[in-house]
């Protein structure tokens, strides 16, 4: 064999060597386990979920959505497609009648012994419920406006539904586009219940949102409201406090206001789908995220307020201030819950109302 033969093969050797090292970390990072997240948007930062994959030495995927009607819808179809979800309070107790989610226990989060014995004394969610949907970040809806265009901002929810402020707004004035939570908004705005069951008070609302539609068609949004608060598109919304937070922190003419006739306290919850092949890789991850130090900084990047004991995570004194920790006067603050055989009444109102806006 001669020298230049051997040296050809002996290159093609470091060739094959060179190239296997450098697929090596690839091939490495696509053979370890996915986390599959479906998820709020905004909630959890990059750095975050990077700490995790390099912890666990896994891969995490995250797929957001902008509504519990749109998550539960997925999640009741697919199998096998997420692992870690975040329904709100008052769907935890119906994925739960639907066999769609897989109970917890204290030896796969221990660190759910952080919490804040308010976000367990079962108004959150019901007694014995917060093993299938732990309480984690929570908020009051509120009213944000634009200082310039709204100069006598409505103080009441009464005001907000008021076939006034439809007049006058128009398409300026938006809706949280989530019927459980505006449908309860609207019922307080008459003074009854968030949660109530009663056709009538519900045929209130029915007539109060038509009104409301006739006078000045009022546009919906969801996460994009803060945006468009920001853009002047809207004047004034009703939304989640700390995305008014958000938006204040970034122009001055964004303004704020608590209703005093209270607010409904809405708070996301860490959930396994009873269909996910990684539970305990799940439980890993709602662990990691309850730790004090990880809390702290899920908080300070959405702006949301997390349910740990405030010993453990002190609210952050630049947040404190802010719409994100605005609570309602005292005896005011309303937990929405299941209404069970009487969602198919809110869901008429809201099929009606949506169908009587017409397209935005």
């Amino acid at each position: 064999m001669s020298f230049s033969r051997v040296t050809r093969q002996a290159l093609q050797v470091l060739a094959l060597l060179a190239v296997a090292a450098l697929l090596a970390p690839t091939v490495y990072w696509r053979t370890r386990p996915v986390l599959r997240l479906y998820v709020w948007d905004g909630y959890f930062s990059p750095t975050i979920i990077n700490w995790f994959e390099l912890q666990n030495r896994v891969r995490v995927k995250v797929t957001t959505y902008s509504s519990n009607e749109e998550m539960l819808a997925r999640v009741k179809v697919s199998w096998d497609e997420f692992d870690v979800i975040m329904p709100s309070n008052y769907m935890v107790d119906q994925m739960r009648r639907y066999h769609l989610l897989q109970r917890m226990d204290e030896a796969g989060v221990p660190n759910i012994r952080n919490l804040s014995a308010d976000s367990l004394n079962g108004n959150v969610v019901p007694p014995g419920e917060e093993y299938y949907g732990i309480p984690y970040l929570g908020n009051y809806a509120g009213i944000g406006y634009n200082k310039r265009r709204v100069t006598s901002p409505p103080t009441t929810w009464a005001q907000f539904f008021s076939m006034a402020t439809a007049t006058t707004y128009g398409p300026r004035l938006s809706l949280l586009d989530q019927p459980r939570e505006t449908i309860g908004l609207a019922l307080l705005a008459l003074g009854h219940s968030p949660n109530s069951r009663d056709p009538h008070e519900l045929d209130q609302v029915r007539q109060m949102l038509q009104d409301q539609s006739a006078a000045g068609r009022p546009t919906f949004v969801m996460e994009d409201g803060r945006d468009l608060l920001l853009a002047r598109k809207t004047s004034l919304l009703a939304t989640w406090s700390p995305e008014v937070a958000l938006a204040e922190a970034a122009d001055a003419d964004i303004g704020y206001i608590m209703p005093s006739d209270g607010s409904i306290l809405t708070v996301d919850t860490l959930a396994i789908p009873s269909s996910s092949s990684h539970q305990d890789l799940a439980m890993k991850f709602i662990d990691y995220v309850l730790q004090p130090d990880i809390a702290k900084k899920v908080t300070e990047f959405s702006g949301y307020a997390n349910s740990l004991k405030r010993e453990l995570v002190p609210v952050p004194a630049d947040l404190g201030r802010t719409p994100s920790f605005a609570v309602p006067p005292t005896g005011k603050s309303y937990v929405l819950t299941d209404v069970g055989d009487a969602q198919y009444l809110y869901d008429t109102i809201w099929t009606e109302y949506r169908k009587q806006q017409g397209p935005q």
